[in-house]
């Protein structure tokens, strides 16, 4: 028997590119909902896109970031979420502001 090293998960970064660039496309049926000129709907519809989208993002990173590294995983999935919650707040508040 010879000794096997455990093996840590690798995190590639063109993974979560990918996983990122698919969290986004629920973004291009939000901005045709925010079409008409409702804030009411525009924060609706951003909010319940950036929620969809977060989801999405944490959920295919989450057992990968606690393979890599299990003390920090929260940590790292609140900071990946709070940076997401912002992209979303950005989108509204400079694109669908007018």
């Amino acid at each position: 028997m010879g000794w096997t090293t455990p093996r840590r998960s690798e995190i590639k970064l063109a993974n979560v590119w990918c996983i990122y660039g698919y969290s986004l496309t629920i973004f291009i049926p939000m901005a045709f909902i925010c079409i008409p000129p409702l804030g009411w709907l525009r924060w609706l519809a951003v909010m319940a896109a950036t929620a969809v989208s977060g989801t999405f993002v944490v959920a295919n990173l989450k057992q990968s970031i606690y393979e890599a590294a299990p003390a920090k995983a929260v940590l790292l999935l609140g900071i990946i979420l709070g940076c997401h919650v912002g992209l979303g707040l950005a989108l509204r508040l400079y694109f669908f502001a007018w």
